[in-house]
């Protein structure tokens, strides 16, 4: 066993630490005849936040997993985790980061188990990272923008081109299916059905990030396809996905396949394949510097203070 202070290496069931006299433990009584150790909470934390100060992210990996293993529902350990994991010495470098760790198992977990403070204080670093890379966003990012229609999960999309005052942001998932319009047979680009399925994905989103979209969503066009990935192989998304006609009118339109593959050709609109919605937001934007922001409608969209609730 090793020291929960100072790390020196001690005897098994040692009391105190040879080399800082640092107690290690409380004695807890069992069933049958041997003692078994509980490490004393206060000098680790102290211990892992000495390490985090000196950037050993390592160790302070190698101490939360040994309290973890006595106490595995200690939040307190899955929040040091998380730091050390993101390479973080102290929580509010979180927000610095350019990516987001919602998805993170060390920050599920310590939403999980943490107090309410840590999970406030976690959950406002998300909120500020993801709302700075909205702001500033640089491409080939992974963002965070909107709700996916059929749940609750945010909607991450990559980033395909800045300007100066937006962002071409395009879905990085395929679990969108659709056919391009409903019925087959020569049609407009206006009338096409899946504009209803953009629709019903724009109603789920958050008031403040649809003043942020500029125009509607839409599909990546063949020029917009081979111009945005430079090869197939990152054109392939392990399934065939729509572009958008460049045609006035047709009855065919062309796609991406599994293999990442430009099918100029097409195939018949009612097809069914995967909808990968590409779309222009707004950087640098603030809606108390937009008049045309609703803040009436903003609150009975469940919104608080103008700022989307993220989970």
């Amino acid at each position: 066993m090793f020291c929960m202070y100072c790390g020196q290496e001690l005897p098994d069931g040692a009391r105190f630490c040879m080399k800082c006299s640092t107690q290690q433990g409380q004695v807890s009584p069992t069933n049958d005849s041997k003692n078994v150790y509980i490490p004393n909470k206060e000098n680790l934390l102290k211990r892992i936040e000495m390490l985090l100060e000196d950037g050993d992210f390592d160790g302070v990996k190698a101490k939360c997993d040994y309290m973890l293993d006595y106490d595995p529902t200690y939040g307190k350990m899955y929040f040091y985790m998380l730091l050390a994991d993101l390479k973080c010495q102290w929580p509010g470098e979180l927000k610095e980061l350019r990516k987001s760790f919602e998805d993170n198992p060390y920050y599920i977990r310590a939403m999980q188990f943490c107090d309410e403070a840590e999970k406030w204080e976690l959950k406002d670093n998300l909120r500020t990272l993801k709302r700075r890379m909205l702001n500033d966003p640089r491409k080939g990012e992974i963002i965070y923008f909107g709700v996916h229609f059929m749940g609750t999960s945010r909607m991450a999309f990559k980033v395909l081109d800045v300007t100066d005052t937006d962002a071409l942001i395009f879905a990085t998932k395929l679990d969108i299916q659709n056919f391009l319009n409903k019925v087959g047979g020569e049609t407009d680009w206006e009338s096409c059905s899946i504009r209803n399925c953009f629709s019903d994905m724009k109603e789920h989103y958050a008031y403040e990030e649809r003043m942020r979209i500029i125009g509607e969503f839409s599909l990546l066009t063949v020029e917009e396809a081979q111009r945005y990935f430079s090869s197939d192989q990152e054109r392939a998304l392990g399934a065939s996905w729509w572009l958008r006609p460049s045609e006035e009118h047709f009855s065919k339109a062309p796609y991406v396949d599994e293999n990442g593959a430009i099918i100029t050709d097409g195939d018949p609109i009612e097809t069914v394949k995967c909808i990968m919605p590409v779309m222009r937001i707004k950087i640098h934007y603030n809606p108390y510097n937009d008049p045309n922001f609703d803040w009436t409608k903003a609150e009975q969209l469940h919104m608080n203070s103008g700022i989307r609730k993220i989970k």
